[in-house]
Formats: C-alpha cells, structure tokens, sequence
C-alpha cells in the first residue's frame, strides 16, 4: 500500500480526551483493518508511520497496538513488524469484538441484530445440522433443564445458541453472533441473570431443539421467533424505564415484520 492510500484510510484525530486516546487510536486502527486495505498476514505501517497519518504521538500508537495484539488482531515481530493476523481463525471474531466493544452500547440495536442473526442461524442449523451437532445441543439442553439458578441457566443459555450457531456451518455468522453476546454479556450481564426464570427459559429452548433435529426450519424460525419476543421482554423488565422502552418498541416492530412462521420482511424505510 503506498502512503497516499495509507492517508486516505487512517485521517488525523480529534482527540477530546486524552484519557480515552489509546481507544480512539485503537479504533482507527481497526477501522483501517476492517476497510479491507490491509490483505490478512499483510505487514501494516510503521509505528512512526502511523503516528504521523494519525496526529498523534508514536507512544498512543504502541499502546492501541498493545490493545490488539493482546486480543489477537495484530501480529507482531521484533525484526519485521506488525502484522494482521486475518489467517488466524479466530481473527474475524477477535477483530468485530474490539469493533463491537468501542462501537455502539444501545441495546435495542443489539436486540434487533441478534434477532436477525438468531432467526437465520437456527433455519440454517435446522438445513444442515450433523448428528453430533444434534448431540451437542441435546447436551445443553438437558444442562439447562437441570441448572439450579439464574445466573447457571444463563451459562449453558449461551452455549446452546452458540451450539445452533455450530450446526448452521458458517463462521462468518457464527463469529458474528459471538461476538453480539459476548458484549451484551458484558454490558448487561446482570440484567441477564435477573431476566432469566429456568424453568419458563428452558420450555422456550424445547420447540427450538425439536424443530432442529427434525430438520423442520420454517418450525425452527417460529420457535426461535417466539424464544425472543418472550426473553426480550423478560431482559426489559429488568431494564432502566427509558431503555426497557426502547427494547420492548424494537422487538414488537420486528415481530410485527416477522408473522409467525414466516420470513422477515424489509423494514419500512
């Protein structure tokens, strides 16, 4: 990449606080990353380099490189340099989380893209789903039958989508649909645990097992469908009023997009 294109990429900052500036660098950075100018394994510029591109000081570099190499973002080499590690298979998740962490924090939004990820994933899963696959889910389902409170059944909750997830066979969606929950674990972890009564959840992931193993993946949407209308609305009364609001307005418009049983039609523009 010549320098002209490294300047069209990555623009000075405007750094209003200084105690945030590490972030704000680390976060161009991965918008320089993710803007698909740098091949994965590629060497990215100098730290020299992208100090001056940035305006700021080759120290605010090192620490935001520090920041995503600690996370497996970047490679780096004493002799040669710094390296995108795009040929690491836990790259694409590693790098959309730190996208995700310094992004957005506005539930709703992340209500609605779970919802659609959620909704795609289980009819996939319900198409192409492996005998093991089908062990797997089982496993976590019984484990959530069993969990003896909240804040357990939230745990294995996890694994369950994340083993759907699995069964559809596409880590693209799979990375992406990890990366949602484990920020959303980690900003409303507690409401989580709060919103969670085992024994009503663990009815609400039945139809959804059943549907998958019978391959059924019209069924499987419904009952996905339903799993996340209820469990949203259980999440926003454990929610601040101004924010259970907003969740509670998503969820009611996406599930008036969706009818039961059916595909999810384009939003009203």
């Amino acid at each position: 990449m010549t320098k002209t294109q490294t300047a069209a990429v990555l623009t000075k900052l405007d750094i209003a606080r200084p105690e945030t500036m590490t972030e704000q660098v680390a976060q161009r950075l991965l918008d320089y990353l993710l803007s698909g100018s740098v091949e994965p394994g590629q060497r990215i510029p100098s730290v020299t380099r992208l100090a001056e591109q940035l305006g700021v000081s080759r120290s605010s570099v090192r620490e935001a490189v520090k920041l995503l190499e600690s996370r497996g973002v970047l490679d780096v080499r004493q002799s040669s340099g710094c390296y995108f590690k795009g040929n690491d298979p836990n790259a694409l998740f590693r790098t959309f989380e730190w996208a995700l962490l310094f992004g957005t924090k506005d539930v709703a939004q992340f209500v609605e893209a779970r919802w659609h990820i959620e909704m795609l994933l289980v009819e996939l899963a319900a198409q192409r789903r492996s005998d093991s696959d089908v062990a797997r889910l089982h496993g976590y389902l019984a484990a959530m039958r069993d969990s003896p409170d909240g804040e357990a059944f939230t745990r294995v909750d996890l694994d369950f989508h994340l083993a759907i997830a699995e069964a559809a066979h596409n880590v693209v969606l799979r990375d992406v649909l990890r990366g949602i929950r484990s920020l959303t674990v980690g900003w409303i972890g507690h409401n989580l645990t709060r919103a969670t009564t085992p024994a009503l959840a663990y009815v609400d992931h039945v139809p959804i097992f059943e549907a998958i193993v019978e391959g059924d993946s019209r069924k499987a949407r419904a009952a996905m469908r339903e799993h996340m209308i209820r469990a949203t609305h259980r999440l926003a009364a454990t929610m601040e009023p101004e924010a259970a609001d907003a969740v509670r307005q998503r969820i009611t418009a996406l599930a008036a997009l969706a009818p039961e049983g059916g595909a999810t039609q384009p939003a009203p523009a």
